[in-house]
């Protein structure tokens, strides 16, 4: 949810009143007596599924306790991370073993749900006891072994976590081997994605909840970092094509993303435990967004609500949101249409009505004094995806499902933002000037009914939808730059020149002209890519923010509130240093238009066009690499020297977002909005730190002694691990991409050599690795990892040499478990 000012301040008053020390002390000393000691109380094997699933719970959020504070705003849980100075993640075998906990959720939940064999519903018709969920005693049996070779692990501070993880891939590998044997599925593999979309289906619903990283700027300063998992409603609008006149409803059960999502799960006739689990769970399922490891259902996947608060002494400053969400092509789908309407779906999920209300009314606390009475209110949408953009064979295009060589999941969203544009265009969007409601009118019943005019005590809102994509990791000098990319950027200026235009009009000034006059100016040059922010209009930018925050004569009734005015003097810095980074010589951006040209159209010719494509897009970049590096060496030559190892896009989609939340919202991210999307959502929080305690903020033609000193006094990745944590389950981000062999100017650089490393191991606990050639029963046998040199007995197998056969988990004549054994430490019964 969108925080009101009042709210922002009541989240840093009682994040001020926790003892964070104290706390997480305690945290450690109960999540010590409850994993790591030997268990002191056995538990019966009948245990109930509730019960079970309660106590697991508990544990994962013990696991969470040892880094966050749970406290509530309004009534709603927060997670409050305390700022830890000179350590970027805090991670190790804790998380590894809570890793384990959601995957044994899982296979609970899956057993819960398969169909019961005749003798389980025989005892449930004669009114006996309750029958036990299948595979409990086994799943239990499972549980005790891994969390006593965890035990183990945790003791071995050398190599204890690299130990864990191949220890949670066996314990993994007999989880999925415990579901085929029980029947629920056929192959490992389908185990292995069923485990996946069911433990991250339970995080989102039971654990994952709003999270707070509170970063200390100086003794009267304080930045909140703020994340809240998006939920979502049923979609408002109509189908009307081919007659029809019905609301959209994709979760009947027969569309192409579920029958996908049966095939991969291993549900069929013979196995039909995902239609149970959907019937129990498709409410949940409808209003959750999906993590970026399971991609099946609908809904803006890994979507949360991110908002950047700064309080001086005691009272808010400012606050910007936006919406980081990974790219909204639900890749898991394979058919292209059914991918092209989901991906319509998560577009119009994006501008309900609620949400337009609440951004709405965001954007009118920062400029409403300049839109009242009928003005209409122009409210701007940019949705910034950050991915390689048909880099082939690359990772990202490896995702995209149509074609290794050329697809993109940026045709689908162009396509559903096409789809949104015109639905602007048919419609005209109102908001009542009291309650901040929006109705959406026909425009042809709005020209007929109405005549054109406006009901008393409403305004009109003009919604202009951006999109634009910039390359931030290594693949970035390979990858496609489309027409908007660049256009749009241009356009996002020209949405604050309108703004800055208006006060102009109200209280003229020299310097606001300054600015508005450099906004102004040509975007192409014939002989140089690079534009220079002149003396004047710096110290310009200088005397306004100056004014803005010191003058209470200046802009008193237009500005009337310091997060309004704070949020003008960051709009006309982002402005600036955004004109510099989409400045380009002609000669670019006629092979940049030409190049997409060919490439959309004419690759419409299945060889032909390729092949024409290909050889116009060579001949242009010899053309283009023989005028910049050669004809054009004595121009370029010093900023080559000054910017060879700056990435320019990093910049340009820092502004743009930093100028996107000023001016509206910003929306969008990468695959998994976790790894580049947290690496510019930590650039753009670095420059607001820069901004509140410096007046300005880092541009691209600054100095390298400027560069560094700015991301060694603002540069941090706490807020991003924190996030990424709330949403997969896991803080680990896989920068090893964006980084490449040029990390310079990248958040991620700021981490030292372990903590990297750290990062990149947890990252993989995402998915989750499966051995495949383990067994339920050579699990419960096995020695811990690690530990296999130390058998006393010379016959038993090693690990190393299992077969592949997946061997029966249970024998009448030997069972495999007792009836009780030892489980969970007393603390889980308090």
């Amino acid at each position: 949810m969108l925080l009101t000012h009042l709210q922002a301040k009541t989240l840093y008053e009682q994040s001020n009143l926790v003892n964070f020390n104290a706390r997480l002390r305690q945290a450690k000393t109960r999540w010590n007596g409850m994993i790591w000691q030997p268990p002191r109380k056995s538990v019966d094997a009948g245990i109930s599924y509730e019960e079970l699933q309660d106590r697991l719970i508990k544990m994962r959020e013990a696991s969470l306790d040892l880094k966050s504070v749970k406290i509530e705003i309004n009534g709603k849980p927060v997670r409050v991370y305390p700022h830890q100075p000179h350590q970027n993640i805090n991670s190790g075998i804790d998380d590894v073993f809570a890793r384990g906990l959601d995957a044994v959720r899982a296979a609970l939940e899956i057993l819960k749900h398969m169909p019961l064999d005749s003798s389980h519903k025989l005892r449930s018709s004669l009114g006996r006891n309750p029958p036990v969920t299948p595979g409990m005693p086994e799943l239990l049996a499972l549980l005790q072994k891994f969390q006593q070779n965890m035990a183990i692990h945790h003791n071995d501070q050398e190599k204890g976590c690299k130990h864990a993880k191949k220890e949670l891939r066996r314990f993994h590998g007999a989880l999925s081997s415990l579901l085929c044997t029980k029947g629920v599925v056929d192959s490992r593999k389908q185990a292995n994605h069923a485990i996946n979309f069911v433990r991250d289906f339970l995080w989102k619903k039971d654990v994952c909840v709003a999270s707070c990283v509170v970063q200390p700027l100086n003794e009267n300063t304080t930045m909140l970092r703020y994340a809240a998992p998006m939920s979502f409603g049923p979609v408002e609008f109509k189908i009307t094509r081919s007659g029809m006149n019905k609301p959209i409803n994709y979760w009947t059960g027969k569309e192409s993303w579920y029958r996908k999502l049966a095939k991969d799960v291993g549900d069929d006739e013979t196995h039909p435990w995902l239609g149970n689990f959907f019937t129990t769970h498709k409410n949940d399922l409808k209003k959750q967004s999906s993590t970026p490891m399971s991609r099946h259902t609908p809904n803006p996947a890994n979507a949360f609500e991110c908002i950047d608060i700064i309080i001086k002494d005691g009272e808010l400053k400012s606050m910007g949101h936006n919406i980081r969400m990974a790219v909204t092509e639900p890749l898991a789908v394979s058919n292209t249409d059914s991918r092209q309407t989901l991906t319509d779906w998560n577009h119009l999920q994006l501008i309900s009505s609620k949400r337009l209300k609440n951004e709405l009314n965001a954007f009118l606390e920062k400029w409403g004094a300049l839109y009242q009475n009928d003005d209409t209110i122009p409210f701007t949408i940019l949705h910034q995806t950050l991915i390689g953009d048909e880099v082939s064979f690359s990772p990202d295009q490896n995702k995209a499902k149509s074609s290794y060589l050329e697809a993109s999941v940026l045709d689908s969203k162009t396509i559903a933002n096409q789809a949104i544009r015109k639905l602007f265009s048919n419609n005209i969007i109102l908001r009542h000037k009291e309650n901040g409601n929006i109705v959406w009118l026909n425009r042809t019943y709005f020209h007929t009914q109405l005549q054109d005019v406006i009901p008393e005590g409403y305004q009109r809102v003009q919604i202009e939808l951006l999109e634009t994509n910039n390359c931030v990791n290594m693949w970035h000098a390979r990858a496609r730059v489309r027409n908007n990319d660049v256009n749009d950027s241009r356009r996002l200026i020209v949405q604050a020149l309108a703004h800055f235009k208006k006060i102009a009009q109200l209280q003229p000034g020299d310097d606001l002209n300054h600015v508005i006059a450099f906004l102004n100016s040509p975007d192409h040059s014939f002989f140089t890519a690079h534009k220079f922010v002149p003396q004047t209009v710096r110290d310009a930018l200088i005397h306004l923010t100056t004014a803005l925050r010191a003058d209470p004569d200046y802009l008193p009734d237009i500005m009337d509130t310091a997060p309004a005015r704070e949020n003008l003097a960051l709009s006309l810095h982002a402005a600036v240093e955004l004109k510099c980074t989409v400045h380009e010589t002609w000669a670019g951006s006629i092979r940049r238009t030409i190049t997409n040209f060919t490439r959309d159209y004419f690759r419409q010719l299945p060889v032909l066009g390729h092949l024409a494509d290909w050889t116009v897009r060579g001949i242009l970049g010899v053309t283009a690499f023989v005028f910049e590096n050669i004809l054009m060496l004595p121009f370029n030559l010093p900023q080559w020297i000054a910017h060879h190892h700056d990435r320019r896009v990093v910049f340009k989609a820092a502004c743009e977002g930093l100028l996107a939340e000023t001016l509206g919202t910003l929306q969008g991210g990468c695959m998994s909005a976790a790894d580049r999307a947290g690496e510019i959502a930590e650039q753009r929080a670095a420059r607001k730190k820069q901004f509140e305690l410096e007046g300005k903020i880092l541009g691209y033609h600054d100095s390298n002694d400027g560069k560094k000193a700015f991301f060694a006094t603002y540069g941090s990745t706490e807020a991003n691990h924190a996030l990424v944590e709330m949403a997969t389950g896991t803080p680990g981000t896989n920068d090893v991409e964006t980084r490449g062999l040029n990390e310079a100017g990248l958040m991620s650089a700021t981490e030292t050599r372990e903590e990297q490393k750290l990062a990149k191991s947890m990252a993989s606990l995402r998915k989750g690795k499966y051995d495949d050639h383990i067994t339920c029963r050579q699990y419960l046998k096995a020695l811990a990892v690690g530990q296999e040199h130390t058998r006393t007995n010379p016959k038993q197998p090693s690990m190393r040499k299992t077969t592949r056969t997946v061997q029966p988990v249970t024998d009448e004549k030997q069972p495999l478990i007792p009836d009780t054994h030892p489980m969970f430490p007393t603390p889980m019964y308090q």
